[in-house]
């Protein structure tokens, strides 16, 4: 298992807490003017919610550990295909 930042995780999806995520490359900024931070925009897939990881700060949420999917070994495995 391959664990990195929320902030580190490539676009795409990934795993967090048994539901299936999916990670943009946009992002938008956040905070205050004396404290700003870039904000990922994700979504969990099965709801199509914004994703919060269960907090509701920004800088906590980017620190969130994730494992990344890689999207052809995903699809392989789901039309049962070795890479």
């Amino acid at each position: 298992m391959n664990l990195v930042s929320l902030d580190d995780c490539p676009p795409g999806l990934f795993w967090f807490d048994g539901s299936l995520c999916f990670k943009s490359e946009y992002s938008q900024l956040r905070g205050t003017p004396d404290n700003r931070l870039m904000q990922c925009d994700a979504y969990v897939v099965a709801s199509g919610e914004y994703f919060w990881g269960g907090t509701s700060d920004v800088a906590a949420r980017s620190e969130l550990m994730v494992q990344p999917i890689h999207f052809e070994t995903a699809t392989a495995a789901i039309a049962g295909e070795e890479l």
